[in-house]
């Protein structure tokens, strides 16, 4: 729906809802077309696995040669050059399912013809093609698994490297590249940054909290006081239902025993 919506929402008639793209998703490719590059999705979910795996395995090895006690030795400089590399390597596995997904999601899918079918049939040739299909329903449950296994990401993936050659494959991954570089480096530096800096203000309040131990023993109270008005409050509407359930049953139990009928009675 993303992919419809970038891709033919810029009509002449304004931005369509979504009912008219869903209407033009299935009348174009029918139901399965609302999951087209779902398996490419499932396996591009491996970018980020290979990521943090070549990132881990590559500072780890890093540690070991170098001598260093732990990951965190490690400069911003050589954590950048390490998760950049690591998620360029894990796009270059992964961009020809990127190709492969866009191609699912914005291309119609590709009619297939038996061998020996002329291509300019005309109208009578499609009924006759029907009730053969009527027909032999078998066949037809063939073909429509067949076409289903023709539409995976693989066989897209198998379909382009056949057709186009097997740098279609890899068609624009320079910008891509460039992008995963830079954006993956710094989030994974920032990333460091911020996690020191959390360790670091967290001893700095325990330092402050032991030279001040007025303030330490106010903020024990006050945590103190929230824990039992928490508790308090819970016991209290815990007693209340328990309450009303007791008054309710008794209620029942006595309009049973005059002879009319039960009635609930909440308070």
């Amino acid at each position: 729906m993303q992919t419809e919506s970038l891709v033919g929402g810029g009509g002449s008639g304004g931005p369509r809802s979504f009912g008219e793209m869903l209407a033009d998703i299935r009348r174009e490719k029918g139901v399965l077309g609302l999951w087209a590059g779902y398996s490419a999705s499932l396996v591009l979910t491996l970018n980020p696995s290979i990521t943090f795996f070549l990132q881990q395995m590559l500072t780890k090895s890093l540690v070991a040669r170098q001598g260093w006690d732990d990951d965190d030795d490690a400069a911003p400089g050589v954590t950048f050059v390490l998760a950049a590399v690591s998620k360029v390597i894990a796009t270059v596995v992964t961009y020809p399912f990127q190709i492969a997904k866009t191609r699912a999601q914005v291309s119609p899918a590709p009619v297939e013809r038996d061998e020996g079918e002329d291509l300019t049939e005309g109208n009578a040739g499609k009924e006759n093609k029907k009730a053969e299909a009527e027909a032999e329903p078998e066949k037809g449950l063939a073909k429509s698994v067949r076409s289903l296994a023709d539409e995976t990401i693989f066989a897209t993936v198998a379909r382009i490297g056949r057709d186009e050659g097997f740098r279609a494959l890899y068609d624009g991954m320079s910008s891509e590249l460039l992008k995963a570089f830079f954006s993956h480096g710094i989030t994974m530096v920032a990333k460091d940054a911020v996690h020191k800096l959390l360790f670091r203000l967290y001893f700095a309040i325990l330092a402050y909290l032991r030279r001040h131990p007025r303030t330490r023993a106010r903020l024990t109270q006050a945590a103190s006081n929230l824990s039992d008005g928490l508790r308090d409050g819970y016991l209290k509407v815990t007693a209340a239902k328990a309450d009303r359930w007791r008054r309710s049953k008794e209620a029942i139990t006595t309009n049973l025993l005059d002879g009319g009928q039960p009635r609930i009675i909440v308070r």
